[in-house]
């Protein structure tokens, strides 16, 4: 299995780029009523598969949500701009209230001091964190691309007052030609506790993945960082497709589960031999795939370190020695 992580939300185009690199892939969900739309899709296709942890509340974490929806309402804002305010970097947005996460934050420690019958555990608290970024990629997915509708239009326009684009004066040629298929980077926003947060779930989830996957690069980062004694093993030029929910090709499984699950059982992987090659289908461009290993770490300790837990969430045992963790650059 790989495992996506540590986002609950992607878009349509990083699931196809990915999915028709890797084949299909599992991502963390909170409850299904909160599955985006979008993902649905893959979802019913197969391409993503849903896991859900053990020991989480969906029915309360919808009541918080809806409890901090209501707060947002009495406050003349939504959800959606509550989060976009907690997760974005104030230097960025000079025009946001600088005490608004500080108010937020309180409101979610204030979960802890309710009665017994509805205290918050951690994997409450990391899937209400979730559930804010969650609401607030989505939001930020939907701002850019109105803003890359709207960017298509200037260019459509300018092109039919003033021809080819190349013979457009120095200013006008320099207005941007729309989305080009790359998401930014949403792991720059709260890098370390997006992977806590994921980390106290994925500890809970009933098998470990023979990879753990991600696109970001700051969160790959991240992960060299807190385990430096991880090694790299492997880099691959992956071709892939770029597709959407309504196509029908996508590998049945990754080309290279069979080079991961070695990693992942192996004794020594890090003296395991990887040729470097080329996989899945004929793409228009290709992605750069690398492996990490961290050897003699089984996934249920890795990881519950990263969630910072004293004691390890015991998962169920699936012969995985070690931990292996990778980045797809696309």
């Amino acid at each position: 299995m790989i495992h996506y992580m540590p986002f609950t939300y992607l878009s349509d185009g990083l699931i196809g780029q990915v999915a028709s690199a890797i084949g299909p892939f599992s991502v963390c969900q909170l409850a299904e009523s909160m599955q985006p739309a979008n993902m649905r899709q893959w979802i019913q296709k197969g391409v993503v598969g849903p896991l859900c942890a053990r020991g989480l509340d969906s029915d309360q974490l919808l009541k918080a949500i809806d409890a901090f929806n209501q707060w947002g309402s009495l406050h003349e804002g939504r959800l959606a701009a509550m989060a976009g305010m907690c997760l974005s970097d104030q230097s960025q947005h000079p025009g946001v209230d600088e005490h608004a996460p500080t108010r937020i934050s309180t409101l979610i420690r204030q979960y802890e001091n309710r009665g017994a019958d509805s205290r918050s555990d951690a994997v409450f608290r990391a899937a209400l964190f979730l559930a804010m970024a969650q609401i607030n990629d989505e939001q930020q997915d939907e701002v850019s691309s109105t803003l890359a509708g709207v960017r298509s239009m200037e260019m459509e326009m300018v092109s039919q007052l003033a021809g080819d684009p190349a013979e457009l004066p120095k200013a006008l040629s320099a207005i941007p030609s729309g989305r080009t298929g790359i998401d930014p980077d949403r792991g720059l926003q709260l890098t370390d506790q997006r992977i806590s947060a994921w980390a106290v779930l994925a500890c809970r989830l009933e098998t470990s993945a023979h990879l753990y996957l991600t696109t970001s690069r700051a969160v790959f980062g991240a992960l060299l960082d807190r385990w430096p004694e991880a090694g790299q093993v492997a880099k691959w030029q992956v071709p892939f497709n770029r597709f959407g929910p309504e196509s029908a090709a996508v590998l049945e499984k990754s080309p290279l589960d069979g080079v991961i699950e070695t990693l992942a059982t192996k004794a020594d992987p890090l003296n395991v031999a990887v040729d470097q090659k080329e996989s899945g289908p004929n793409g228009d461009t290709s992605a750069v795939m690398t492996i990490c290993v961290l050897p003699g770490r089984k996934p249920h300790e890795a990881l519950s370190g990263l969630a910072g837990e004293t004691a390890p969430y015991q998962m169920a045992a699936d012969g995985i020695a070690n931990t292996v963790f990778g980045h797809l650059a696309i």
